[in-house]
């Protein structure tokens, strides 16, 4: 049986990573990143627009599950 695959996003304040990782390897797959897009309305104020955070994480979660050599990728979540 193929190996077994987990991904990890990580949204912040200065950018957006995801990470695939090869769990019986021990090894990482693939790593993509996007910078995350602050805006300054006013002075001294930042702000996110989530739409933007939502396409860089859509982004590179794209980008390193295509580098996964597993097609039948599923997901699951856990919330603490």
């Amino acid at each position: 049986m193929p190996g077994q695959y987990v991904v990890g996003v990580d949204v912040g304040a200065t950018n957006t990573k995801a990470l695939l990782y090869d769990l019986e390897a021990g090894q990482v797959v693939a790593v993509a990143s996007r910078p995350a897009l602050v805006h300054h309305p006013q002075p001294a104020r930042s702000k996110f627009q989530p739409e933007e955070l939502w396409q860089g994480a859509a982004a590179c979660l794209r980008e390193v599950m295509a580098r996964c050599p597993r097609r039948d990728a599923v997901a699951r979540g856990r919330r603490d």
